[in-house]
């Protein structure tokens, strides 16, 4: 569900499920991506990329420069896809 949101930009789902205390957003899938990569790589709706940033907070930074196994971070797709405006 979750990963849904991020990969597929509901953001109103997102929201409802971003509530969810259970919910780690920092979790790393086998190519060591987290959600916030696949919030900036497939990203359709770029609230949900800025609303990961707004919950992550300043003092966090393990999460926006997080490497995946192709030497990604969350920004690299954001300036590849030139989504975020």
């Amino acid at each position: 569900g979750f990963l849904y949101c991020c990969e597929f930009g509901s953001f109103e789902l997102y929201l409802e499920m971003i509530k969810d205390t259970r919910i780690n957003i920092h979790v790393k899938n086998n190519q060591d991506e987290t959600y916030f990569h696949f919030a900036c790589q497939n990203i359709h709706d770029d609230r949900i990329a800025l609303n990961i940033l707004d919950q992550i907070g300043n003092d966090n930074d393990s999460l926006i420069n997080s490497v995946s196994k192709k030497n990604y971070t969350p920004f690299h797709y954001v300036c590849k896809n030139k989504s975020i405006k």
